[in-house]
C-alpha cells in the first residue's frame, strides 16, 4: 500500500509538471522521452533503497536458547462472529480487472492481426500500406498504415495524411503505445495511467504533425485538412490515427514557438525535480555494521578463551538442579519462566565438554508478546462483560469492578484476553467463572507493543546493579553472576527491532568487564618475545575511537551522544586498561561528521585529548600523526591568531596584559576552539565553573582587572580565568565543595593522587564522598590534586 502510494504520488506530480510547463511548449521530442521517463520513475523511484552504515562495536556474546514467555491461564473468547475482512474481495476485484484489460489488449491486437491479414498490402521504403473496402480514417500501427482502398486507389488521400503516417511509422510512436498499454493491465485501477496514455498519444500526433509542416512548408493547408479528418470515427486503441485528439491543441502547437533558451531551461529543471522526487520518495536504510578495529578482535578472542574456559562446578551443579526440579512435580514437567531463563544462560556459558555432561534444559513454548496484533469486542461481549458473577475484569493489567465499563465505550478497548476459570482455582475474592483482561491504547502499549522493551529494561538494570556489585568485591562469585545478567540482557537486547530502539530510545548495555581471570588470560596472551631477545615484551595492537561531530556542540563517542564539553571526561572512561603512554602508539582518533569537518572541530579535539593520549586522529581532510610531529591545519587568519596567542604568553605561563588585550586573546582563542574554565580561589568562597561561555569570560575580566589567565599545557585547548589566587595554590576546600573543584580541574586536564599513588577522578571523588576530613591540596599549573589521609 505504502507503495502504491508513493507511486501515484510521484506520477502525479509528474504529470502535472508536464501538463503545467511543458504541453504547450514546442520540444516535442524532449516532452516524449519525459513522459517516458515519467511512467519508469514513478514505478522505480519508491523502489530505492539508500543504506547508511553505522559504525558499531560488537559486543559478542555467549549462544544462548532463546528466551520463552509464558501465561499462567489459556486465553479462551466467548464465541463471537469473525470480523469481516475486504483482502481477499479486493483481490478478487482486482484480478477481475486484470482478466478484462488484459482481455481487451489482446482482442485489440487480434483485430489488427486479422486486418493486416485479410487487406491489400503495398510495401514501401519503411511502412506497409494495407488497403481495405470498409470506410475508415487512415491510422497506424507499427510499420503497418490503414487506408481505404478505393480512397487511396483514386488518390483521394492527400499527401500530407501519409506523410503523417509515415512520420508515426518512423518514429517507432507504436512502443510507446504497447508500453503504456501493457503498465495500464497492472495498474488499471489507477485514472492516472489512462490520463498519461492519453498525454502520449496527444504527444504523438504533435510529433507527426511537425514532420509533415517540416516537409511541405504549407501549415494552413494542412490544418484545413485535420479539419477535415475530424469526424472522429472510431479507431482501435492501439493504433494512432490522424483524427486522434483535440484538433483545437494541434491546430496550437504547430504555431507554437519556444526559444533555444526557453528549451534548455525546462529541460534542466527536470533534474532538480527528479532529484526532489528521489530525495521525497525513496527510502533510506540504517544498518549496523560492526567494527572489526584490533580492539573488537581482542575481545572476540577474550571471550571465545572465557567460553573454552566454560564455569565453575558450583554453576553446573545449579544448572543441574534447575533441570531436576522440572522432573519432581506431580503434575508433570513444571517450566518456571525465571528459571528457564537463568537455566538457559547458564547452559550457554559452558564450555562444549560441559554441556556434553549435562541434560539440557526443556525449551517451554514461544510467545512473542511484542507481535500480539489487537482484538476488539463485539458489543454483546462487551456488554456481558458487565455482569459482575460471571466476570472478573481487569482494565490496563489493574483490577476494576464491573460498573467501571460503564466509563467507556466499546471503542476505547482495542484488545482483550480471557479464560475460563476451574472451580479448583477460583477464589473468595474472584468466584467468577471467567477473568477477561481489557486493554485501551495505552495498556496496550506498554503491555504489549513494549513488552520487549520493558523486559529489556527490567534485565538491563539488573545487570547494571550487578556490576556495582562486582566491583566491590571483585569475586569469581560476583563474576558469574555478573556474566549471566549480561548474557539475559544482551540476548533481550538482540530481540528488539530497529524501529523499537528507535522509537523508545534504547540504548545497549556497557559492554562485560574483563574479570581478574580474564585479565591474567591477556596479560598471557599479549606478553610475547621479541625476535632475536630473551626478555618478554608486551604487544599491543591499534585500537580506535570514533568520534562523530553532529553540530558545534554535539559529538557522538563511540556510538554515545555527549556534550561537547564532556568530550575529555567521556574519553577518560576508554581504555583505562593501558597507559597514555601506550595511547600514545597505538590509539587513532577517527573523526567525522554529516557535515564538513572544519579544522577548528580537529583543534579541539586535538586539545582535548593531548594528554589522554593518541597516536594519531584521522579527519576527512587530514591526519594528524603525533609522532611525525604534526597539528591540525589552520588557515592565514588562525595562524595569525596563534602567533597573538603565544606573544601574549609569558613562562609562567600566566597572561599578564591590559583588560583589553586579554578580552582580544579570548576571542581570539575561542576562534581556534578553546574553552574557558573559571575558579576562584579565595577564602571566603570557593566557586568551580567547569565551563563557561565567551561572554561570560569577557565579563570576569572586565569585573576583575587582576583576573589571570592559564594556558592548559601551552597547547591553547582550554584557558583557565583565575582569580584570588595565592601562591598558585588553592588554600581552602571544605566537604561541600571538594567534588565540585575536582570536576572543575579536570576540564584542564588534572592529575589525581591517593597518598602518592595515581587514581582516576571517580575513585577521587568515590573516596573524599566516604571521607570527609583527609587533606587535600591542589595545584593550577601545573594541575594536580593531592589527597592525603
Amino acid at each position: 500500500m505504502e507503495y502504491l502510494l508513493k507511486s501515484t504520488a510521484c506520477l502525479t506530480i509528474l504529470l502535472l509538471f508536464y501538463k503545467i510547463f511543458l504541453e504547450r511548449e514546442n520540444m516535442h521530442v524532449f516532452k516524449r522521452f519525459f513522459l517516458i521517463a515519467a511512467l519508469l520513475v514513478s514505478l522505480t523511484f519508491p523502489q530505492i533503497i539508500f543504506t547508511t552504515y553505522v559504525e558499531t562495536q560488537s559486543v559478542i556474546s555467549v549462544p544462548i536458547e532463546p528466551v520463552a514467555f509464558t501465561s499462567n491461564f489459556v486465553e479462551t473468547t466467548m464465541p463471537s462472529e469473525e470480523p469481516f475482512d475486504p483482502k481477499p474481495l479486493l483481490w478478487i476485484i482486482y484480478f477481475i480487472g486484470v482478466l478484462f484489460f488484459t482481455f481487451r489488449f489482446f482482442h485489440g491486437l487480434f483485430k489488427i492481426s486479422k486486418r493486416i491479414r485479410l487487406g491489400l498490402k503495398l510495401p514501401e521504403n519503411l511502412s506497409i500500406k494495407v488497403l481495405h473496402n470498409e470506410s475508415l480514417v487512415p491510422h497506424t500501427f507499427f510499420k503497418f498504415i490503414f487506408l481505404n482502398r478505393k480512397q487511396y486507389e483514386a488518390k483521394q488521400i492527400p499527401n500530407e495524411v501519409l506523410l503523417h503516417e509515415e512520420a508515426h511509422v518512423r518514429q517507432k510512436h507504436s512502443i510507446d503505445i504497447i508500453l503504456i498499454e501493457l503498465l495500464q493491465i497492472i495498474f488499471w485501477f489507477n485514472p492516472l495511467w489512462c490520463w498519461a496514455k492519453h498525454l502520449i498519444k496527444t504527444n504523438h500526433e504533435f510529433l507527426a504533425d511537425q514532420s509533415v509542416t517540416h516537409q511541405t512548408k504549407n501549415i494552413t493547408h494542412y490544418q484545413h485538412l485535420l479539419l477535415y479528418f475530424a469526424d472522429n470515427a472510431k479507431q482501435q486503441s492501439l493504433a494512432h490515427s490522424i483524427n486522434y485528439s483535440s484538433i483545437e491543441k494541434r491546430l496550437l502547437a504547430m504555431k507554437k514557438i519556444t526559444s533555444k533558451s526557453k528549451q534548455i531551461l525546462l529541460s534542466l529543471c527536470v533534474l532538480p525535480l527528479f532529484a526532489l522526487l528521489i530525495y521525497s520518495f525513496s527510502t533510506t536504510e540504517t544498518v549496523e555494521r560492526v567494527e572489526t578495529s584490533g580492539a573488537l578482535l581482542q575481545k572476540v578472542v577474550e571471550q571465545q578463551e572465557t567460553k573454552k574456559e566454560g564455569i565453575s562446578e558450583a554453576m553446573i551443579q545449579e544448572y543441574r538442579d534447575l533441570v531436576k526440579a522440572t522432573k519432581n512435580s506431580k503434575d508433570g514437567i513444571i517450566i518456571r519462566m525465571g528459571d528457564y531463563e537463568r537455566a538457559s544462560a547458564i547452559y550457554g556459558l559452558m564450555s562444549d565438554v560441559q554441556r556434553a555432561s549435562v541434560e539440557k534444559y526443556p525449551e517451554p513454548p514461544m510467545v512473542n508478546l511484542g507481535k500480539t496484533q489487537k482484538k476488539s469486542p463485539t458489543a454483546v461481549e462487551f456488554e456481558s462483560w458487565k455482569d459482575e458473577t460471571k466476570f472478573a475484569i481487569w482494565i490496563n493489567s489493574k483490577h476494576v469492578p464491573n460498573s467501571a465499563l460503564d466509563k467507556y465505550s466499546i471503542d476505547d478497548i482495542v484488545h482483550y484476553s480471557g479464560s475460563f476459570v476451574h472451580n479448583n482455582a477460583r477464589s473468595e475474592k474472584f468466584p467468577q467463572e471467567y477473568q477477561f483482561h481489557l486493554f485501551t491504547e495505552k495498556g496496550f502499549e506498554h503491555t504489549y507493543e513494549k513488552a520487549n522493551v520493558n523486559e529489556y529494561s527490567r534485565l538491563a538494570k539488573i545487570y547494571t546493579d550487578q556490576i556495582e556489585v562486582y566491583l566491590k568485591n571483585k569475586s569469581e562469585a560476583s563474576y558469574a553472576e555478573l556474566r549471566i545478567a549480561y548474557t539475559l540482557a544482551h540476548k533481550a537486547y538482540n530481540k528488539l527491532t530497529q524501529d523499537e530502539i528507535k522509537k523508545y530510545g534504547v540504548k545497549e548495555i556497557p559492554p562485560l568487564p574483563t574479570s581478574n581471570k580474564s585479565a591474567n588470560l591477556k596479560k598471557q596472551r599479549d606478553i610475547k618475545k621479541v625476535k632475536g631477545s630473551t626478555t618478554p615484551q608486551i604487544i599491543y595492537t591499534a585500537r580506535n575511537i570514533e568520534i562523530e561531530i553532529l553540530d558545534e556542540d554535539t559529538y557522538r563517542v563511540n556510538q554515545t551522544k555527549i556534550d561537547k564539553n564532556q568530550l575529555l571526561s567521556t574519553v577518560n572512561q576508554l581504555h583505562q586498561d593501558i597507559t597514555p603512554e601506550i595511547r600514545n602508539n597505538i590509539l587513532n582518533i577517527h573523526v567525522s561528521s554529516p557535515n564538513e569537518v572544519s579544522n577548528a572541530d580537529v583543534w579541539f579535539i586535538y586539545n582535548s585529548l593531548w594528554d589522554y593520549g593518541f597516536y594519531r586522529i584521522v579527519a576527512p581532510n587530514q591526519e594528524v600523526n603525533r609522532y611525525k610531529g604534526n597539528t591540525p591545519m589552520i588557515d592565514e587568519v588562525a595562524h595569525t591568531i596563534q602567533k597573538k596567542l603565544k606573544a601574549n604568553i609569558t613562562p609562567n605561563p600566566q597572561v599578564k596584559s591590559s583588560v583589553g588585550s586579554k578580552i582580544n586573546f579570548l576571542i581570539h582563542a575561542e576562534k581556534l576552539g578553546a574553552m574557558f574554565t573559571h575558579i576562584d580561589a579565595s577564602y571566603q568562597h570557593s566557586l568551580y565553573h567547569s565551563n563557561i561561555s565567551l561572554n561570560e569570560a569577557i565579563e570576569l575580566v572586565k569585573n576583575d582587572t587582576k583576573m589571570q589567565l592559564y594556558p592548559k599545557n601551552d597547547r591553547y585547548g582550554t584557558f583557565v580565568l583565575l582569580s584570588n589566587n595565592i601562591e598558585n595554590n588553592i588554600p581552602k576546600l571544605t566537604s561541600n565543595n571538594k567534588v565540585k573543584h575536582f570536576r572543575a580541574l579536570n576540564v584542564i586536564g588534572a592529575r589525581y593522587y591517593l597518598n602518592n599513588i595515581e587514581v582516576t577522578l571517580k575513585e577521587a571523588i568515590r573516596f573524599v564522598r566516604k571521607n570527609q576530613n583527609v587533606m587535600v591540596t591542589s595545584t593550577i599549573n601545573p594541575p594536580v590534586v593531592k589527597i592525603e589521609k
